[in-house]
């Protein structure tokens, strides 16, 4: 769990890095992957995808994996002429468990190969809001980039 701490009344005190970590395993079968998405295909896989959530927890879920998406998109390597034989931006939807409690998985994968970085000084975007929302989130090197993680919290903050 993200140790968010700090002085009451004061605003929580993130890590000054993004944890690097292996994503959880997903449970069951059930995957969504979109392959260089959009803005209206991700909002639409959401939607679909975690249709069983009550529209407030659905909405945390969007956010989550919009900002990762979002952070992706920031950070693309664009390298004219030459082939990648995978795609640029993948996003996988899917369920994971924690405990007794089966929890939204978000991995979105890219080509970047630096560290995410975890902006402070933007509370309300990127990664630090991600973290708000996530029991557990992380990153890891890949074959092909980075992949980005995190276990989407039910309680809206």
């Amino acid at each position: 769990m993200h140790m968010q701490h700090g002085v009451i009344g004061a605003g929580p005190q993130f890590p000054s890095k993004f944890p690097e970590d292996e994503e959880p395993a997903f449970y069951g079968h059930q995957k969504f992957i979109l392959e260089d998405p959009t803005d209206q295909s991700v909002e639409g896989a959401v939607g679909v995808f975690y249709g069983e959530l009550g529209p407030k927890v659905r909405n945390i879920v969007d956010m989550v994996v919009t900002e990762l998406f979002h952070n992706a998109q920031g950070h693309r390597s664009h390298q004219q002429g030459v082939y990648h034989p995978w795609p640029e931006i993948t996003v996988t939807l899917g369920w994971t468990l924690d405990g007794d409690f089966k929890y939204p998985l978000v991995i979105v994968q890219d080509r970047n190969i630096g560290r995410p970085e975890l902006r402070v000084d933007r509370p309300q975007r990127g990664l630090v809001r991600v973290i708000s929302h996530s029991p557990k989130s992380g990153w890891r090197r890949s074959n092909n980039g980075n992949r980005v993680w995190a276990m989407v919290d039910f309680q809206p903050r």
